[in-house]
Parts: C-alpha cells; structure tokens; sequence
C-alpha cells in the first residue's frame, strides 16, 4: 500500500474512530460500581475497552507506518 494512501486511511480511520468511541461511550450503560453484581456490566466494560482502543489503534497505524516507510528521516544515530 502506497505511503500516501496509508496515511490516509489512519487519518480518517482516527477521525471516525473518535467521533464513534465518543458515541459509543456515551450510549453503554456502564455502571462500575455495579461490576461486582451485574454480569452484563463485563460486556459493557469489554465494549467500552475496545470502543476506547480503537483510535490509539488508527493513530498507531499512521504513525507506524509513516515512520517504517521512511528510513531516510530517520535519525542518523539509530542502527538496524
């Protein structure tokens, strides 16, 4: 996948990530302090979990693959 097109993708992937994170956080009904109680709180926490994880996920990607496809910026110090 070209450079350009990669970064693209994380960009609007972050974008959209936060904005639905966002929604989705504020749609679970996610009571901590009824975990201990409520079995359907383990779901709620685990969508939350990943709902959250999902834009570090998308700015990774960019980052990463902006950094690994360029070994010329990288600093002259480092050694493969």
């Amino acid at each position: 996948m070209p450079l350009d097109r990669l970064l693209a993708g994380a960009g609007i992937g972050f974008a959209v990530s936060v904005a639905a994170a966002y929604a989705a956080v504020d749609f679970l009904p996610f009571d901590s302090y009824s975990l201990a109680w409520e079995r359907r709180q383990i779901l709620f926490s685990l969508l939350y979990y990943l709902a959250l994880a999902l834009p570090f996920l998308c700015a990774g990607i960019g980052i990463g693959g902006g950094i690994g496809r360029r070994p010329w910026a990288q600093s002259p110090g480092l050694r493969r």
